[in-house]
């Protein structure tokens, strides 16, 4: 007998019998005048019925109403019921759930567990990342400044991008470090804050210049990142710890000049006769990443020393939109030092670093993002991102590229699409996961003998999640998946109420 007639038969006899007891019940009720019925009278009153002639006649016309109205029922089921409610039989993969029903399963006693869409999140899973996904207005930042609430009283280490000084507003304290040179309690930092040993310069010019979005640059800027690199260890050795010099050197110098000041470096090859042209497009490169450099104030601020000491509060770095695109290149090369300096770390199970990135597209290519992504783990750190399409991530990175980095996140919160961008609702569909189902495809045939049904079984794979109901999603509604064997929930964002502590921007 199959697994479909099974539940078929258990249908019908559940309803025939709760249908009979229900009627039962009800005749009693009328018949033997038990307006006065109490719980407490029960074990009084079922004896005296059953020693009635007349509860045996009731108990008979129960259970054949009951049946009739157990086949009626049954006849309803199989004849007026959708089959996709009915013939849909979940085999293997993960299931949609009831946003309770999920937070039964990540709920764990004694521990303090931070929350998104008021879930509790699995402290196992926070070091594999979260990425949010929705277009403007769906509810990012609502996510992430819940999840703050929640982080940041837990004592975990925090560095927070910050577009706007939303965050700064709500979440700063006293102990905390702003890095923007235009806000007047931003720290003064400067590249040369970061190193002290050799092998530090080539490491942070690529992270002053990342890499191109064409693999048909990358061979200039390899050279424009030597040049950088060379330069830089130039004047560290002869302590000049001056940014500004940096880049009159890496951009303002006449030609001549720079190839003599590099004359005994690995650079001195970009300086060969004829190569006039070729040198001047790699000075080119590099003017557009080392002017941001310009703005920031002279001061003594490390990053790699804020994050080795536990007590150095969290960290904002901010921008207003009209400073978006003089700060872009300064605010990439803090977080990709940032990734590479939480990789230096030694591993610790106790430490909790969170990156929170609003929006990671919005950003210049990190060079050292996948590695942390994939690294950071032992070290402590996890990562927080918003994502609005991934077409942008995949103009930044390559397709390939983009879909590896997205693959590093393995905790979910997916909020609504556009219509316009399917893409990114079609991307966000596999990125949810596909489900074994058994389904089963009734057919009906008219015979000499009267109608016959034919039942087929299938074996299918479909989406969790279809792209049309990720981009139909209202504001403030998402699905969520976690890592590991949780089934996914549908769930809904509350705002929450902050307290403005400070302003957003000090001119």
């Amino acid at each position: 007998m199959s697994k479909h007639n099974l539940e078929r038969i258990f249908l019908y006899v559940g309803l025939s019998v709760a249908t009979g007891i229900i009627l039962l019940f009800a005749i009693s009720y009328f018949y033997f005048d038990l307006s006065h019925f109490s719980l407490t009278s029960l074990f009084h009153i079922i004896p005296q019925l059953v020693k009635t002639q007349s509860f045996t006649w009731l108990t008979v016309a129960s259970g054949l109403a009951g049946f009739a109205l157990g086949l009626f029922l049954l006849w309803l089921y199989e004849n007026h019921v959708p089959s996709s409610l009915k013939s849909r039989h979940h085999i293997r993969g993960a299931d949609i759930v009831r946003t309770e029903k999920l937070k039964r399963y990540t709920l764990k006693k004694r521990q303090s567990q931070i929350t998104i869409a008021d879930v509790p999140i699995p402290t196992s899973l926070e070091t594999l990342h979260f990425l949010i996904g929705g277009r403007t207005g769906t509810g990012k930042t609502v996510a992430i400044k819940e999840m703050l609430t929640r982080i940041i009283p837990r004592g975990d280490r925090v560095i927070i991008t910050d577009p706007n000084g939303d965050f700064v507003s709500h979440f700063f304290k006293k102990g905390d470090v702003i890095l923007n040179p235009f806000d007047l309690r931003g720290e003064g930092w400067s590249i040369f804050n970061e190193m002290s040993s050799v092998y530090d310069h080539m490491r942070y010019a690529r992270s002053i210049i990342p890499p191109p979005i064409s693999s048909h640059d990358r061979e200039w800027h390899e050279y424009a990142q030597l040049l950088c690199a060379e330069t830089t260890k130039k004047l560290f050795l002869n302590r000049k710890y001056d940014t500004k010099e940096l880049a009159d050197w890496l951009t303002v110098k006449p030609q001549e000049e720079l190839k003599e000041f590099l004359a005994d470096t690995a650079a001195a090859g970009q300086f060969i006769s004829g190569a006039d042209k070729a040198a001047a497009s790699v000075r080119f490169i590099i003017a557009k990443h080392i002017a941001p450099h310009q703005y920031l104030k002279p001061g003594n601020f490390s990053l790699r020393e804020w994050l080795k000491n536990d007590n150095a509060g969290n960290l904002f770095i901010t921008w207003r939109e009209d400073m978006a695109d003089a700060l872009r290149p300064l605010i990439s090369t803090w977080l990709d030092i940032l990734c590479t300096s939480i990789l230096s770390l030694p591993p610790s199970d106790n430490r909790r670093i969170w990156i929170i990135i609003d929006e990671l597209a919005s950003l210049e290519r990190l060079n050292s993002l996948e590695a942390a992504l994939t690294k950071g783990r032992k070290h402590g750190l996890r990562i927080v991102t918003g994502l609005q399409s991934t077409a942008q991530l995949d103009h930044l990175y390559g397709r390939e590229k983009a879909i590896v980095l997205r693959s590093c996140f393995s905790n979910l919160l997916i909020l609504g699409g556009t219509s316009s961008d399917s893409q990114t609702a079609e991307d966000f569909s596999r990125g949810l996961g596909e489900q074994d189902l058994e389904r089963i495809q009734t057919s009906t045939t008219q015979t000499r003998q009267g109608r016959q049904k034919t039942e087929v079984k299938q074996r299918v794979k479909e989406r969790i999640v279809l792209p049309s109901e990720i981009t139909n999603l209202p504001p403030l509604s998402g699905y969520l998946s976690f890592a590991g064997d949780y089934p996914i929930a549908r769930v809904e964002l509350k705002p929450i109420d902050l307290p403005t502590v400070t302003q957003p921007f000090q001119e």
